[in-house]
C-alpha cells in the first residue's frame, strides 16, 4: 500500500499513537514521508562515508580488492535497505514512492556527490568502469550502480553479498 493510499488512522493505529498525537509532530502525511526519508538519507550519508573511509587506501587495480569494496559495499546498502530478516525498510519505500516531495530524492543524489565527490574511494571505485571520464560521469554512474544493487537486494533479498557482487560485475562489465 503506498503512503498515498494509507490513511493517517492507519498510520497512527500502527505507531501505536493518537491522531493528536501524530498532527503535534506532522501537518500531513507528506511532512511525514519527508521526515522518514531525511532519516533513512542519513543513515545513508553515514553508511557511504563509512565506506569511503574503509576503502580510501585500495588498490583498485587489484581485483581481490575491488571485490572485497564491492562486497562491502553491497553489505552496507543492504544494512540501510533491508531489515534483518530481509524485508524492506519502510523508510526506503519513502524514496521510491511519487509524492510531493519528488524533488528531494534528487537533491539527496546532488547532497551526496557533492559531500563525496573527492573522496578517493568514490574515483578510484568509479574509474574502473568509467576510466578518465569526467567526475560527473563517474558519479552519475556510482548511482547507477547503488540503484542496481538495491534493486536487486530488493527482488533477490536471500542472495549473498558475494552472489550480488558477481551479478553487479557482469551489469557492469558485460561479461
Amino acid at each position: 500500500m503506498s503512503v498515498k493510499e494509507t490513511g493517517i488512522v492507519t498510520i497512527t493505529r500502527e505507531a501505536g499513537i493518537v491522531r493528536e498525537l501524530f498532527y503535534y509532530y506532522f501537518p500531513d502525511k507528506e511532512s511525514l514521508q519527508l521526515a522518514v526519508a531525511e532519516l533513512y538519507a542519513d543513515e545513508a550519508f553515514e553508511s557511504f562515508g563509512a565506506w569511503c573511509d574503509s576503502w580510501r587506501g585500495c588498490d583498485w587495480g587489484d581485483t581481490q580488492q575491488v571485490e572485497k569494496a564491492l562486497i562491502d559495499l553491497i553489505g552496507r546498502v543492504r544494512e540501510y535497505s533491508l531489515t534483518p530478516t530481509g524485508e524492506r525498510k519502510p523508510m526506503s519505500y519513502v524514496l521510491h514512492t511519487p509524492n510531493p516531495h519528488a524533488d528531494f530524492y534528487h537533491k539527496l543524489n546532488a547532497e551526496l556527490w557533492r559531500t563525496f565527490c573527492d573522496e578517493p574511494a568514490l574515483k578510484g571505485f568509479s574509474s574502473l568502469f568509467v576510466g578518465s571520464a569526467p567526475a560527473d560521469s563517474a558519479l552519475d554512474f556510482f548511482e547507477l550502480i547503488l540503484l542496481g544493487i538495491q534493486s536487486y537486494i530488493y527482488e533477490e533479498a536471500t542472495t549473498t553479498d558475494a552472489q550480488v557482487a558477481r551479478v553487479v560485475f557482469k551489469m557492469i562489465l558485460g561479461h
